[in-house]
């Protein structure tokens, strides 16, 4: 084994000038380069409807609708891509990114799911200039809105209109998927069913190590989730802090049962927690069993 390597944090000026020739488009978090995953064909027919229908209105507020491509800088050595994001506040100096949206629009992938509901909805959401921030679903048809009304309030739609804060008006839900063919979708003698990915509980418990760590960091929760997607494909898509026998419930999402085995036995390995885990049984899928 070689002599590890030391993790270096970029700087924003470093980041900015690196990723102007980088091959690759990569996420600065906290001073941490990430490169992004590519999409699937519904994501970029549902990113293209979008478009279609907050371009014209984003015109005529005076603003400006950005797609994919422009960097959003939510920290000071934080920066992401937003799918799309609408900006009616006037540009920064930089014209590298910009830092006052009204709107921020993610169209969720598997890859992506787990960071979009987690870091990038609070961080999207600390952002003063942030009306709404959208979630569309490439799996399934379902778009989420979360908006500040004083507090902040999460809506869904499977059909009719969503509200637009700061475009105005609404967004039609047949429209945001017309012609696509969702991902999370297989035709099969039984008929259409949307394919997920297995579910597990995880229970976990910290040891005194691991208690002290989270004390000093509580920020270090965020990062073992980012190192569990990142290292090991398993994204945890719900996460509650609880009294009891446990000190932890995570719900988590993995190709199968040996990707998540094999996640926990390199958590353990650490040291710091102790985990139980669950494989969970969709209740629909149960019944269907039993008849």
């Amino acid at each position: 084994m070689g002599e590890p390597a030391r993790l270096r944090r970029l700087t924003a000026e470093e980041y900015l000038r690196e990723e102007a020739t980088s091959p690759v488009k990569r996420e600065l978090v906290e001073g941490v380069p990430y490169a992004m995953a590519g999409a699937g064909r519904a994501h970029n027919l549902i990113v293209t409807n979008l478009v279609l229908l907050l371009g014209p209105r984003a015109r005529r507020k005076g603003g400006r609708l950005y797609v994919a491509d422009m960097k959003l800088k939510v920290g000071e050595a934080t920066f992401y891509y937003p799918d799309l994001m609408a900006v009616c506040a006037p540009p920064p100096e930089s014209p590298l990114y910009e830092e006052a949206p009204c709107l921020v629009v993610e169209v969720l992938s598997p890859a992506t799911e787990g960071v979009d509901r987690r870091e990038k909805l609070w961080r999207y959401l600390s952002l003063p200039s942030l009306e709404g921030y959208l979630l569309v679903s490439a799996r399934e048809r379902r778009v989420e809105l979360y908006r500040k009304e004083g507090d902040i309030l999460h809506q869904v739609a499977e059909e009719g209109e969503v509200p637009l804060p700061c475009l105005e008006g609404s967004l039609p839900v047949a429209e945001v998927y017309g012609g696509v063919e969702l991902e999370g979708k297989e035709t099969s003698t039984g008929g259409e069913r949307r394919q997920a990915m297995p579910t597990f509980i995880v229970l976990s418990t910290l040891t005194d190590d691991g208690a002290e760590t989270l004390v000093k960091n509580p920020e270090r929760i965020k990062e073992v989730n980012q190192e569990l997607e990142r290292d090991f494909g398993v994204r945890v898509v719900a996460q509650y802090a609880v009294l009891g026998p446990y000190d932890f419930v995570n719900v988590v999402e993995a190709e199968d049962a040996a990707t998540v085995a094999r996640a926990m036995l390199h958590l353990a390995s650490r040291g710091s927690v102790k985990t139980m885990t669950l494989e969970a049984i969709p209740v629909a899928d149960l019944i269907a069993q039993l008849k």
